[in-house]
């Protein structure tokens, strides 16, 4: 069998050394980029020569990613974690930056366990915590020019299934639909 691979890049160091404490390595597609995934935690992407440079994403503010429930809140729970407040706080300041006048909605949205009016409530206590949360920085940092509101959807609206057909929960599957969306006007 003929071998149709091609040696792209050959490290100057040993491999011990360049992925001391890595969890994963993997090539970009291209071959132009090198990915190290530490157990520290890091991330890092090495250009490898020849490479072109990636290109910075544009991030359109108007859609913001939602904030995750898990991040905010404990499970069942829609009063904000001890550690949220620097996460909203960050994107509080960025969003205001980007549109200091805006009408936003914070909409909630539960996993499918628990019965659609639990659900329902969660994503609404959720939702109203963060626009509270919300409300407060804009008072704290004297700004006028936002109208909040909230929605829930509970269970409605999953982003994907989190139950197996086996009926067995599916935890990442979960934490994909519990989230507070914002949109913005």
């Amino acid at each position: 069998m003929k071998n149709t691979e091609t040696l792209l890049y050959t490290l100057d160091q040993t491999i011990e050394d360049f992925i001391g404490g890595t969890r994963a390595l993997a090539f970009t597609l291209d071959g132009g980029h090198l990915v190290n995934v530490r157990n520290d935690g890091p991330l890092e992407m090495w250009r490898l020569p020849g490479a072109e440079p990636f290109e910075k994403p544009q991030i359109d503010i108007t859609q913001p990613p939602p904030l995750p429930s898990d991040v905010l809140f404990d499970t069942g729970s829609a009063e904000l974690k001890a550690g949220s407040d620097e996460v909203l706080d960050e994107f509080a300041a960025d969003l205001y930056a980007a549109l200091p006048e805006a009408k936003i909605t914070f909409i909630g949205h539960t996993d499918s366990r628990g019965d659609a009016a639990s659900n329902l409530a969660l994503s609404l206590g959720r939702a109203t915590a963060v626009m509270e949360w919300f409300r407060g920085w804009a008072a704290d940092n004297e700004t006028d020019g936002w109208e909040l509101d909230v929605d829930g959807k509970g269970d409605t609206e999953l982003k994907v299934e989190d139950f197996d057909s086996e009926g067995n929960f599916r935890e990442e599957a979960g934490r994909l639909n519990r989230k507070v969306e914002i949109e913005i006007e």
